[in-house]
């Protein structure tokens, strides 16, 4: 139903598809489509949204002339961006490409043409974006806010949430930051529910994940 919404009016009347998924489409995209124009020339992003209008093009020059590329349109909440696929890129993520998918795409900004747009490194399907954008955690904790409650409680979210990924933490002092990886034990699951109860106990500006 809302894709026919979406094909007869051009936009959606019952509910956005999207808004199911905006929290985690939040949480690993490192920005979104509405604040590509102020990304500098050919840094890596991450954006997360659904493909729309996918169009299949032959190249004409280069190495992989006469070979098919593609480029589609990505829609989150904030509006739209085309990502482009070279060959290459095309021939290993093909499966992914596919109308009306959620995806995340990583890529390079590139304004070279007359509206920004995304260079295409790699597409990350739903079900694998932990896996793939959030390899690490990062913690920030200030010393003059550490209490044994506080510690207590991010151990707490550890063990219930185990997993692979490891966490670090950065102490802050009057002396400077210090940088220590936790023990193994300690490694998390970093999916929805973890980031969203860490970042209750230790603060919005002092959590982090990373490749």
């Amino acid at each position: 139903m809302l894709a026919y919404e979406k094909e007869s009016l051009g936009f959606y009347v019952t509910s956005n598809p999207l808004s199911h998924y905006a929290e985690m489409i939040n949480l690993y995209s490192t920005m979104n489509t509405s604040q590509l124009a102020q990304c500098s020339q050919d840094k890596t992003i991450t954006i997360g949204g659904v493909i729309t209008k996918i169009r299949y093009h032959i190249t004409q020059k280069g190495r992989a002339a006469g070979s098919k590329m593609a480029v589609f349109v990505l829609e989150d909440l904030q509006g739209t961006a085309e990502v482009v696929l070279f060959p290459d890129t095309l021939n290993k993520f093909s499966r992914l490409l596919v109308q009306d998918t959620i995806i995340f795409v990583r890529g390079r900004a590139d304004h070279r043409r007359e509206k920004p747009n995304i260079i295409t490194e790699e597409l990350i399907p739903l079900d694998g974006v932990t896996e793939r954008l959030a390899a690490k955690v990062k913690i920030k904790l200030d010393a003059k806010d550490v209490t044994k409650e506080k510690i207590a409680t991010i151990k707490s979210i550890c063990q219930h949430y185990k997993g692979s990924s490891p966490v670090y933490v950065v102490l802050r002092t009057d002396k400077g930051s210090v940088f220590a990886r936790t023990d193994r034990a300690f490694s998390v699951t970093p999916d929805v529910d973890f980031c969203r109860e860490m970042r209750q106990a230790v603060g919005e500006d002092n959590f982090q994940l990373a490749r």
